[in-house]
């Protein structure tokens, strides 16, 4: 999945305004309300099984993506898992992964 300009920023202004949470654990046992979650396609099976549930359990939007991609967009080496916190900020993101066309 290609990374444009856009989703950098947008990721960008969610990091900056501290409304991102970074790894598989931290997002299940999350207290904070969830909007989207990016997983890299090699996380840990267990750990991914428990993202998805959680996602469906509380009706989150989930992009399962390259490693790459959630490296790039969160700044950080290994990060397999990042969850955006921010209503607005998610949805513009969502809009952009699905290719600009809104749901």
């Amino acid at each position: 999945m290609p990374i444009n300009n856009k989703i950098r920023s947008y990721f960008g202004f969610a990091i900056k305004s501290n409304n991102v949470i970074y790894g598989g654990d931290n997002v299940i046992a999350a207290r904070k309300r969830i909007y989207l979650v990016v997983c890299s396609r090699d996380i840990n099976r267990t750990t991914m099984k428990q993202v998805t549930d959680t996602c469906d359990a509380k009706k989150i939007k989930l992009f399962v993506t390259n490693t790459e991609f959630v490296e790039e967009v969160s700044n950080k080496i290994n990060c397999k898992c990042i969850a955006v916190c921010e209503p607005n900020l998610a949805k513009a993101i969502i809009n952009e992964l699905n290719g600009g066309f809104d749901e």
